[in-house]
């Protein structure tokens, strides 16, 4: 996380923890996984119908999980990211982290502290000094200039400019990363910072179905992030639990039968879900599986 390891007061080991701890919770759809002596354990916070993505988390960590040592870790339990945090704090973190106190080299040790599991045992959320839900629910509200955006500089297209005319191409929202009307740079693409027109062209962007974002930092593991975002990015556990297994047979009297690709036909089309928002005001027609 961008800032997370400068010695400040705000960003200490200890701070950390307690923000940890404190994004843990059902309403805030935050899952808690708790690894102690080397083994994994799943906190009373998970839904039942997302166990699934910790009992992953577990699986993928299987191999290595006596490594790790005592410590809480904290899984967004929803598809959409959480921790967008605005330019200018954000510069602020990454300016501190870089001229902040820096330990010598020969004080560094090749080790984990004792104790660790006592460290995360004090916390206690019933204190009346921890302050309530560091997440606002924002489900099915525009996101894209209150957090999609934020991280971009104050001159940036994006955060200067909105677009009214949503049935009008924006040549120049796409223009800095195409060369004509093919796409040339794919790290630039992704950025929204020069494409204010990105508001209305995902779901994720117009009316998302499940979103419980913070502007501070917060040390949140989550499947998928668009750009911009801070949260910790880890393999997606749907893919590594095989939810939706691609099983093709190469009999072709069985029904899953997938023929070679020189017999297939020259056809195109989509399969799947459009679950990257919820509409309810006509958003459907900027969402991007829609468009396609």
């Amino acid at each position: 996380m961008p800032g997370i390891a400068t010695l400040q007061k705000d960003h200490r080991p200890a701070e950390i923890r307690k923000r940890t701890h404190l994004a843990f919770g059902d309403w805030n759809e935050v899952a808690k996984l708790s690894i102690r002596s080397g083994k994994a354990e799943i906190g009373p916070e998970v839904k039942p119908t997302h166990r699934w993505m910790l009992d992953g988390v577990i699986a993928m960590m299987s191999n290595y999980i006596d490594q790790i040592p005592d410590m809480d870790l904290a899984f967004n339990i929803n598809d959409e990211p959480r921790i967008a945090i605005p330019y200018d704090d954000l510069q602020g973190l990454l300016k501190a982290s870089a001229i902040g106190p820096h330990t010598a080299k020969d004080t560094v040790l090749n080790g984990f502290s004792k104790d660790r599991a006592a460290s995360w045992n004090f916390l206690d959320s019933s204190d009346p000094e921890t302050p309530n839900a560091p997440f606002t629910d924002q489900s099915f509200l525009p996101s894209f200039h209150t957090y999609g955006s934020i991280s971009c500089p104050r001159s940036s297209r994006a955060r200067r400019s909105y677009l009214w005319d949503t049935r009008a191409l924006c040549i120049t929202c796409f223009a800095p990363h195409s060369t004509g009307i093919f796409l040339s740079n794919w790290t630039l693409s992704a950025s929204p910072c020069h494409q204010p027109d990105l508001a209305h062209l995902h779901g994720f962007y117009l009316s998302p179905a499940a979103f419980k974002p913070s502007h501070s930092l917060y040390p949140i593991f989550s499947q998928s992030k668009a750009n911009g975002y801070a949260d910790i990015r880890y393999p997606s556990p749907w893919n590594y639990m095989d939810k939706a297994m691609y099983a093709p047979s190469p009999n072709a009297s069985d029904l899953h039968y997938d023929p070679p690709f020189s017999e297939k036909s020259d056809t195109l089309f989509w399969r799947g879900a459009t679950s990257e928002g919820l509409s309810r005001f006509g958003e459907w027609q900027g969402m991007a599986r829609q468009r396609l």
